[in-house]
């Protein structure tokens, strides 16, 4: 039956028969010289693709809420030279989210992106993000951290600093350091309490100092440090060790 069936479909093949098929001459298209045009090319020669090519995204366009996680996704990544806002400018409800993944897989040490522009690329409201950022990546400058922290993460900046100081305080400063630290305007209740464990558990200086504020801070301070014995031990336990900041 099968052979009856093909032999039907393709009787031009003469099914069966003995007889040579009929020699045909086909007729060759003219050959082209001219390569394919193919994709855009940028200023590298490499093929320019749209960000939802290249994430894989590209099938889920018409999904909006899909193709934003979906692009959140692909944010998280750490992948490629697009900016916050190539990658995540069509996220849609979704871009709050794909710019913070976008900033956090990019905040490690050995990124290619600069600090300021990580910054830039939180959201506007999001304190956390800039937090984040700076918590990861800190400015060897004790002060110019700070003050990071003050005009970048918002209601975060108190945690900021915090942090910033836990750090500081475990390179053991020197009294000129100390002296340096103790006059900045910014958080001054914060820079006292770690003025005062300075003077409590180190030595580095025998009174303290700063601006006023900083020096009434410290000085209220020095007591309940005294009485606490185990926040010298905090203190000098290794940076790489999670820590809980001394609070406020």
């Amino acid at each position: 039956m099968r052979a009856t069936a093909l032999c039907s479909a393709f009787a031009a093949i003469a099914c069966g028969s003995n007889e040579a098929p009929e020699t045909r001459t086909v007729e060759s298209a003219p050959v082209s010289m001219q390569r394919p045009m193919g994709p855009p090319l940028d200023a590298s020669g490499q093929p320019i693709r749209s960000i939802a090519e290249a994430s894989g995204c590209a099938s889920y366009r018409e999904l909006k809420d899909v193709y934003g996680f979906c692009l959140v996704q692909w944010a998280g990544r750490g992948q490629g030279d697009r900016s916050a806002s190539e990658m995540c400018g069509g996220a849609g409800s979704w871009e709050r989210e794909c710019r913070i993944a976008w900033v956090t897989s990019r905040s490690v040490e050995d990124s290619v992106w600069e600090t300021a522009e990580l910054l830039k690329a939180c959201p506007a409201d999001a304190g956390d993000c800039r937090f984040e950022v700076l918590d990861m990546r800190p400015d060897p400058d004790v002060g110019k951290q700070v003050q990071l922290c003050f005009e970048n993460a918002g209601s975060f900046s108190g945690d900021c600093i915090a942090h910033s100081l836990e750090r500081w305080v475990r390179t053991v400063p020197s009294a000129e350091e100390v002296a340096r630290v103790a006059q900045l305007n910014v958080a001054p209740d914060r820079i006292g309490q770690y003025i005062a464990a300075i003077k409590v558990c180190y030595g580095t200086i025998d009174a303290c100092v700063g601006t006023p504020e900083v020096k009434a801070e410290c000085a209220s301070r020095i007591g309940e440090l005294e009485r606490k014995e185990n926040i010298c031990q905090r203190m000098l336990q290794s940076p790489a060790t999670p820590q809980v900041p001394m609070g406020p």
